[in-house]
């Protein structure tokens, strides 16, 4: 039943690339980016349990998830203006996960780092129970 989720998924995805890239703006884009999300999480949902999910590289893209979340926008504006329009997807992708390991390595790391120094309390309850 995966595979045939997965496959489904994808041409769902692709539909959606197809949609998004030949229309104009408005109700059709947002039926696009709807289309796209529900082929992203059948794709995430084929997905769960897979061998391939535990990967160096699936954990990798885990701790630069926040920096692809913040980044992807502002890498895909600045992508539209700079490559020709069937390249910006692809570049789009490379410059975004680029700029995410950047950004990981130089900011964040370092600030996770920080909470080594404060001291971890454990929460108690407030009240105890009466015996």
């Amino acid at each position: 039943m995966r595979p045939f989720i997965a496959i489904v998924s994808v041409a769902v995805i692709v539909l959606a690339g197809g949609w998004l890239y030949g229309l104009g703006g408005g109700l059709s884009q947002t039926f696009g980016f709807s289309l796209a999300a529900v082929g992203c999480g059948g794709l995430l949902l084929a997905s769960i349990g897979a061998r391939w999910m535990r990967n160096g590289w699936m954990g990798y893209l885990g701790h630069i998830s926040y920096g692809l979340y913040v980044f992807h926008l502002p890498t895909i504006v600045i992508t539209q203006m700079l490559v020709p329009r069937f390249a910006v997807g692809p570049t789009s992708l490379l410059f975004t996960v680029g700029v995410a390991a950047v950004s990981y390595r130089y900011l964040e790391r370092p600030f996770l780092k920080l909470r080594e120094r404060f001291q971890y309390v454990r929460s108690q309850p407030l009240l105890k129970e009466a015996a």
